[in-house]
């Protein structure tokens, strides 16, 4: 009887033991999770998306992650600038083959493939600009995700001290 007592607390104490190697107290549910999608990102905290005026407002406690955001929000202008004249030069010469060719009229080659080309180059800037932006999303948001992670970290160990087995709480 008394050897199988002690087997059982031998038993106990090596479960507990093993199963607190791996037991932490950290709360993940503050940081915010990333997904890609097509050139850029979506955050989510609490499994719900955060556009990005929210994403500024819970982020704005960290200086370094706002100027980052700060920088993104003004790449996203620029891309949507490019984006805006260059499809509005692709679409003027579209536009203007469509009306030459449906009126029986001859094509000016070199102002239609200039004002193509002119188009092509400038949403080819806006994309450069958007991938740019998404970037400095993603550090933005990698930095605070980091500075929530070490601000909160919480581990409890149960281990052998010089007065037996302890429980030890580090915050």
């Amino acid at each position: 009887m008394n050897t199988k007592h002690n087997l059982s607390a031998f038993l106990i104490i090596a479960f507990i033991l093993l199963s607190s190697f791996a037991s932490h107290a950290q709360n993940s549910s503050d940081t915010i999770r990333m997904e890609k999608r097509g050139l850029g990102y979506v955050c989510y905290k609490d499994n719900e998306m955060l556009n990005f005026t929210q994403l500024v407002h819970l982020t704005s406690s960290n200086s370094e992650t706002a100027k980052l955001l700060r920088a993104s929000k003004n790449m996203q202008v620029g891309a949507y600038i490019f984006g805006c004249l260059g499809s509005g030069f692709m679409g003027y010469s579209l536009g203007y083959a469509l009306g030459t060719a449906m009126g029986g009229n001859t094509l000016n080659k070199t102002l239609f493939f200039s004002m193509l080309g002119t188009g092509a180059v400038c949403v080819g800037i806006g994309i450069g600009f958007e991938v740019g932006a998404n970037k400095k999303v993603k550090q933005g948001v990698d930095i605070y995700n980091n500075a929530i992670k070490q601000k909160s970290s919480t581990n409890l160990d149960l281990g052998f001290s010089t007065n037996g087995v302890s429980l030890r709480l580090n915050f």
